[in-house]
Parts: structure tokens; sequence; C-alpha cells
């Protein structure tokens, strides 16, 4: 059987939940498998330590709201 339905809406809602900058941060990693984060970061505009910060809030925030 494939992926839940039910889970990736719940998890499509808490990303929808995300700030700006975390769910910008968040969905340049996904989309970028393999991309150096220094290069991901440059291309939000992002210095590589606030774009590791925004990657790992978003990942806070969203196992949070999984969670409940």
């Amino acid at each position: 059987s494939g992926p839940d339905p039910l889970l990736r809406r719940v998890i499509a809602a808490c990303r929808e939940r995300l700030p700006d900058k975390p769910a910008a941060a968040l969905e340049a990693r996904l989309r970028g498998p393999g991309r150096p984060d220094r290069d991901l970061a440059q291309t939000l505009g992002m210095q590589l330590n606030t774009f590791l910060q925004n990657v790992t809030r978003a990942r806070k925030l969203l196992g949070e709201c999984l969670g409940k």
C-alpha cells in the first residue's frame, strides 16, 4: 500500500503553520537533497548559521505539531 493520505494531510497542515523563515529553510533542504547547506542558505539570502537555526526550529515546531 502507498503513503497514508491522512498522515500526508496532517504533515501538510503542520508545515503550513510554520513561520516563514523556518518554512523556507525546510523547503530548501527538502528540495535540494545533496546540496550543501551553505548553497541553500545563500539562495535564501541567509547566513549558514541562520539557515541551520531555521531548519532546527522548523523540525522542532513540526515535531510539536505532529505530537498533538
